[in-house]
């Protein structure tokens, strides 16, 4: 999705792209990948980005062929890798094993943002950050080893499609309400603005992304998750009460998003389902990215616009009740046994302390 950060393309060129996007990400979950080949694809983007760094006319024509090829490689590639990447994680340490991926590729994007608004070199720096993320993936590729770990086989929750079908609703409509708040926040206050928010935001992340990661293993996933909406939507309420409260809107959403992509990219698809199947899962965690910028551009094609007493209620509403629908609906993807041995633990050293102290 970094192409959109990047290239001002026309909104007819943003529609369309994103619905190419949108195929190509569902298309190439349906194919089956061997590590190997993925060196192959990797290596293809290195030389794709390094043309990029010296290629400068027919700039309309790269930006749509860059776009095409962005989201091949998301569909193609990136969810291989990333389930890959995750397969030596278990339940005691998957958040933080997402942390310590979503930090790599976070500290580049923060780089890459800053780069992109001080030297404004728009398709020199996406060719930079692409060249950056393809290291970064040809490096999972070199240290992947034979996994040897014992999986258990109680994945309950993919044999009922409904949790399944509420994560996925419950993170499309997150980023379809983020992406048009931050629409109007442009349209009403200024592009820079929303990059300053956007920098900030990047820059939280490298200190939230460890933190979370720890509290989701410790604490379990629901809680986390819970929590971010609820923060997210208390701000968006705030905001429709009180202008000013634009100021902490980089903060709440900086912890929402970091908790929320930890989750729906990186943790909840190894939790629900064995190595075998996870490919696939995955791209359910990218496709509504592009949905997202699909209906954010939408609203720029047709003009549309909501005041801030309009916009933020509703908002604010509808994170509330995406809260309630994951509390109902979506079970806690950390299993009880974790949950009840790390109680057991608790218990037993706060026994032992006791009998230490009164002996």
């Amino acid at each position: 999705m970094l192409i959109f950060h990047y290239l001002n393309l026309p909104v007819l060129a943003k529609l369309s792209t994103e619905l190419i996007a949108c195929f190509f990400v569902a298309a190439g979950s349906m194919l089956s990948w061997k590590p190997r080949h993925l060196y192959l694809w990797d290596i293809s983007g290195l030389f794709f980005s390094i043309v990029l760094l010296f290629y400068v006319d027919y700039y309309f024509l790269i930006a749509i062929t860059i776009s095409a090829w962005a989201a091949l490689s998301m569909g193609l590639g990136l969810s291989f890798i990333l389930s890959m990447a995750m397969a030596p994680s278990t339940f005691d340490n998957r958040g933080r094993t997402a942390a310590f991926l979503a930090l790599g590729v976070s500290l580049v994007l923060t780089l890459s943002l800053i780069l992109h608004y001080v030297a404004l070199r728009t398709l020199h720096t996406y060719a930079l950050t692409l060249l950056a993320l393809k290291l970064l993936a040809l490096t999972l590729l070199a240290e992947a080893a034979p996994l040897s770990i014992e999986y258990t086989r109680d994945y309950t929750v993919i044999r009922d499609k409904r949790p399944l079908a509420t994560l996925f609703a419950s993170w499309l409509a997150f980023l379809i309400i983020d992406y048009i708040t931050a629409y109007s926040i442009e349209v009403f206050y200024g592009a820079s603005l929303v990059s300053f928010q956007r920098i900030i935001g990047m820059s939280l992340g490298i200190v939230f992304f460890p933190m979370i990661g720890y509290l989701i293993d410790r604490h379990g996933r629901r809680p986390l998750v819970l929590v971010s909406y609820l923060i997210i939507g208390f701000e968006y309420a705030l905001i429709s009460a009180y202008e000013g409260a634009l100021m902490f809107y980089s903060i709440f959403e900086s912890f929402s998003w970091c908790t929320l992509t930890l989750f729906f990219v990186f943790i909840v698809w190894s939790d629900v389902a064995p190595p075998e199947t996870r490919t696939k899962l995955y791209v359910l965690g990218f496709i509504p990215v592009f949905l997202g910028r699909f209906v954010r551009s939408l609203f720029e094609f047709f003009g549309i616009t909501l005041e801030r007493y309009e916009l933020y209620p509703f908002a604010s509403l509808f994170m509330f009740v995406i809260a309630v629908l994951i509390f109902f609906f979506t079970p806690e993807t950390l299993p009880s046994s974790i949950i009840e041995r790390r109680r057991m633990i608790n218990y037993i050293k706060r026994a032992r302390k006791i009998k230490e102290r009164y002996g």
